[in-house]
């Protein structure tokens, strides 16, 4: 048993910003925050020595809303909406090409995703719970 202590600094070492090209048209900054917050920020959470990370965006959300007599004469709760939530609305690794093991002669490892998240009301109004 034991303890492990990290100190991190409270001050910036690094900032990173996104923005798109010049005259670039659909610019939508929610849509950079977004992108950032699901993809970027993990990663640069995984180099070593990198204590802390804030991010001075807000991510996308979906509000829904529930009628809570009706979710009742379902024999469901809040809890099961929240559930069914989870486990529809995720980004998985769908597998990856040129992963070990691998032929030495292979110059690329690509890991693919699938489209998990959910982005349309339409589309979350098709969760099944």
């Amino acid at each position: 048993m034991g303890i492990d202590i990290e100190q991190a600094n409270a001050g910036f070492l690094m900032i990173y910003a996104l923005k798109y090209k010049e005259g670039s048209e659909h610019k939508d900054p929610q849509r950079l925050a977004d992108l950032m917050a699901r993809n970027l920020n993990n990663e640069i959470r995984r180099v070593d020595g990198v204590g802390t990370l804030r991010f001075f965006a807000a991510e996308s959300a979906m509000r829904i809303w529930v009628d809570p007599q009706k979710l009742l004469s379902y024999g469901l709760s809040i809890t099961d909406v929240n559930k069914a939530l989870d486990d529809q609305n995720v980004q998985v690794a769908a597998g990856k090409f040129g992963g070990r093991p691998v032929e030495s002669d292979k110059q690329l490892t690509a890991t693919f995703k699938v489209q998990g998240l959910l982005e349309s009301p339409e589309e979350f109004g098709k969760i099944l719970l």
